[in-house]
């Protein structure tokens, strides 16, 4: 709702129901190969396509008075192309990790529009993503985790982009960077064969605040966040 100029409450938007809505068609094609190099190293690959018909979306009508929400059918398919890549690494029995990537690009068959005058908008859906994770322990007690994730660029509703007064253009692209650091003393607590389990968390270590997802407030990360925690299991 949105406070109207004397006042009254005036709704952001008027919803509309479309009783001739056909359901979405989806259809996946992919294929994927894993090759050991050594006891060491594994690759993995895979590759997909898939196209999807009458893709339903949420036109957004312009102007100063609340705007008709419906669902529709777009007449346009809606083309996704895409794969990754992953590197496992196994360096001993106390050290591991793996690289990631994976890619994605759009496209749509035909030219047409839906009514609010837009074409297909992949939204949320980055181009280019990576991640990568080291992985060490367990010896003395002690295990760790050192974890990157990265992602590109991506378009954001035009809608919600509006309100929150963005510029028309992608959001910029976010790293996320994690430590894990976990202890367990050798010795038992209460008699348990397991024994207490210390965790130190540092999470987004950059102080990354990117909003992925648009809601109409201010919803971007929290930035670094510093975790402790004690866990025991009782059986």
């Amino acid at each position: 709702m949105n406070p109207g100029p004397t006042g009254e409450a005036v709704p952001l938007s008027v919803f509309e129901p479309n009783p001739g809505l056909d359901r979405e068609t989806i259809y996946n094609y992919d294929i994927g190969v894993e090759y050991s190099v050594s006891k060491e190293l594994t690759i993995k690959t895979d590759l997909y396509y898939s196209e999807i018909k009458n893709f339903i979306v949420v036109p957004f009508s312009s102007g100063t008075g609340p705007s008709t929400v419906s669902f529709e059918n777009h007449p346009n398919t809606a083309q996704i192309y895409g794969g990754n890549l992953q590197f496992d690494v196994k360096i001993n029995e106390y050290i591991k990790g793996f690289l990631n990537w994976s890619f994605k690009y759009f496209d749509q068959k035909g030219n047409r529009t839906d009514s609010s005058g837009e074409k297909i908008n992949f939204l949320y859906a980055p181009n280019h993503q990576l991640s990568a994770g080291t992985y060490i322990g367990p010896f003395y007690g002690f295990s760790g985790a050192l974890e990157l994730t990265w992602q590109d660029e991506y378009k954001v509703p035009a809608f919600w982009r509006g309100i929150q007064d963005l510029p028309d253009k992608p959001l910029n692209d976010f790293t996320y960077l994690n430590f894990r650091l976990n202890y367990s003393p050798p010795f038992s607590v209460l008699g348990n064969n397991d024994p207490l389990r210390l965790s130190f968390f540092l999470k987004n270590i950059l102080d990354e605040r990117p909003q992925e997802t648009l809601t109409g407030v201010n919803s971007r990360a929290p930035g670094r966040e510093v975790f402790f925690s004690a866990e025991l299991q009782f059986h």
